[in-house]
């Protein structure tokens, strides 16, 4: 392909939004997957660092973790709906939003402080 007679290179992959799209189908559970990592690897820093510093207010950690978690988290998800069938993607059995959904509730036991075991807590209906 020519654009103002020069050549257009070809490759095999990409990265976009922080995504690494190639010529052969990339499956929608490995960007989610690549996403999930992303927002794992955010929230452990951001746990580390209020634990040094020292901060403990409930507010100023859910100000932290929906914006340097959650946002990490979200980013390219409309090209992941995109490039997924919505009927098998959304299923219970997917493995993948089964640990986005323990990994979102160890997120919410460390701001309010909740131990380990909160089936029976408020915490644990209202997130459902």
């Amino acid at each position: 392909m020519y654009v103002n007679n020069k050549k257009i290179e070809t490759v095999d992959e990409f990265k976009y939004l922080g995504i690494m799209l190639s010529k052969k189908a990339t499956k929608p559970d490995k960007i989610l997957k690549a996403r999930l990592n992303a927002a794992k690897r955010s929230f452990y820093s951001i746990c580390t660092n209020c634990r040094i510093v020292g901060i403990t207010n409930v507010k100023v950690k859910l100000l932290l973790v929906n914006a340097l978690v959650r946002s990490v988290l979200l980013y390219g998800c409309i090209l992941y709906a995109c490039m997924s069938d919505v009927q098998t993607t959304l299923t219970p059995a997917n493995g993948l939003f089964a640990q986005v959904e323990i990994f979102y509730r160890r997120m919410l036991r460390w701001i309010f402080q909740q131990k380990y075991d909160t089936r029976r807590s408020m915490l644990y209906f209202i997130s459902n």
